[in-house]
């Protein structure tokens, strides 16, 4: 009679469980925040009421609320936590040996506390909420993923953009420069003025070096969206520490240990340096296009400052 009670117990679950996964692929988007209601959950609820909470929370391990995260920068982490706070078994595939992503060369430099702080608390609530990371794990092809994980979302980030300029291959990046993966020398000129290369700028001279930029546009920092006061703050303090900028110019070769830099006025002036810095942006790299079962976050999808990667991460896991 108990094995009889068992077995409708266990076919009752699983039609719930298929109720569940047939009611997944309904949400309503209702909530101003960007949050969504999921039906999902009913039919797990009724099988917990009737048949007691052990089969109800066997139901729903059953059910595959497992999500793999591709990169674990702080898109990645925030997804995790989200997952993990509505109900989800989120794991983390980070293709290094830690977690950060672009964000560890971001927080670099000596001013940036706070975001080494954001970092750790991040790295704290991940092994407080018990997320499981697969360190050193690159993930080419989502597919591969599929028997394990029901949904995939990708937060592979951003690489730096290239130009077709004579000598380009000679420029280093700015976690060569700030990790110190390579030897800049004194004079480092920055391809490119935005907020990355000013920033990066200003930690040279405050490490007694002699930064050199060149921008394209009429200012500095002129994306939008940038912060003003930290816009403001940088161009103030690199103009008080007596940095060279060329406004309205652009790099036409990059040799051995000089650059050639055309201005508004279609005149080339020669400037020798160490090194050159490529600042002139980042493109999204994202390894999948989206579909109903894997989703793309952060500067993967778009590039943007902190505040749109944490806020994305955060709606697109309200809705899955």
């Amino acid at each position: 009679m108990k094995s009889k009670q068992t077995t409708r117990t266990l076919c009752e679950g699983a039609i719930m469980v298929a109720m569940a996964v047939v009611l997944n692929f309904f949400k309503f988007d209702l909530f101003a925040q960007g949050g969504s209601m999921n039906l999902l959950f009913i039919p797990l609820m009724v099988f917990a009421l009737r048949r007691g909470p052990v089969w109800g929370m066997g139901a729903g391990l059953v059910f595959g609320v497992l999500k793999a995260i591709i990169g674990g920068g702080i898109g990645g982490m925030e997804c995790a936590l989200v997952l993990k706070q509505r109900g989800h078994t989120p794991v983390i595939f980070e293709k290094t040996s830690e977690l950060g992503g672009l964000y560890i060369t971001a927080s670099a430099m000596s001013f940036k506390e706070a975001d080494k702080a954001l970092l750790r608390w991040y790295e704290r609530e991940l092994k407080k909420n018990d997320i499981e990371v697969r360190f050193n794990m690159e993930i080419n092809a989502p597919a591969t993923l599929r028997r394990e994980f029901d949904e995939i979302i990708v937060c592979t980030g951003s690489h730096p953009k290239t130009l077709p300029v004579k000598g380009f291959n000679k420029t280093i990046n700015f976690t060569q420069l700030l990790l110190n993966q390579v030897d800049a020398g004194d004079r480092i000129v920055f391809f490119g003025g935005g907020q990355s290369s000013c920033e990066a700028a200003y930690e040279m001279v405050l490490q007694g070096k002699h930064p050199i930029i060149v921008e394209y546009a009429d200012d500095l920092i002129a994306t939008p969206g940038t912060c003003l006061a930290n816009a403001s703050f940088l161009r103030e303090m690199l103009a008080f520490k007596k940095v060279p900028v060329y406004l309205n110019a652009t790099i036409t070769e990059i040799g051995d240990g000089f650059v050639m830099v055309k201005q508004q006025d279609g005149t080339e002036i020669r400037i020798e340096c160490d090194s050159v810095v490529n600042g002139i942006g980042f493109v999204p790299a994202p390894i999948a296009a989206d579909d109903h079962k894997v989703y793309r976050v952060g500067t993967c999808e778009k590039w943007g400052n902190l505040r749109n990667v944490i806020w994305g991460a955060w709606d697109v896991c309200m809705h899955i």
